[in-house]
């Protein structure tokens, strides 16, 4: 799934670095060119996807979630976190990073 999110993103102009485990994504998280926006699957492996999910709020960067279990699907409500439920499609996944990125906060905003 995430080589077909990685496609899909850089044919709409998007830059990706994309990062196959938790303790790579909190690497990609401290160099000094944040991206605009995380992309997490709470299914990655390596760490809970809770724990992966705060951690760009000191950042401040926002946040979307993947996700088809249920209390993944309520921590990600709970946190305010913009939430993408699985099965989906490219307008979805679309919407939902328009919709993350669409004020200055930390997670999901006003979505």
């Amino acid at each position: 799934m995430r080589e077909t999110i990685v496609a899909l993103l850089e044919t709409h102009g998007h830059r990706v670095a994309a990062a196959p485990s938790g303790a790579l994504m909190r690497e990609i998280l401290r160099e000094d060119a944040l991206p605009d926006i995380v992309i997490l699957d709470c299914l990655m492996p390596g760490e809970a996807s809770p724990s992966l999910a705060l951690h760009p709020k000191e950042p401040r960067l926002p946040v979307v979630m993947i996700s088809g279990i249920d209390d993944a699907m309520i921590f990600a409500r709970e946190h305010k976190l913009q939430l993408l439920t699985k099965p989906f499609g490219e307008a979805q996944l679309l919407a939902a990073l328009d919709a993350a990125m669409a004020s200055d906060a930390f997670g999901q905003r006003d979505a």
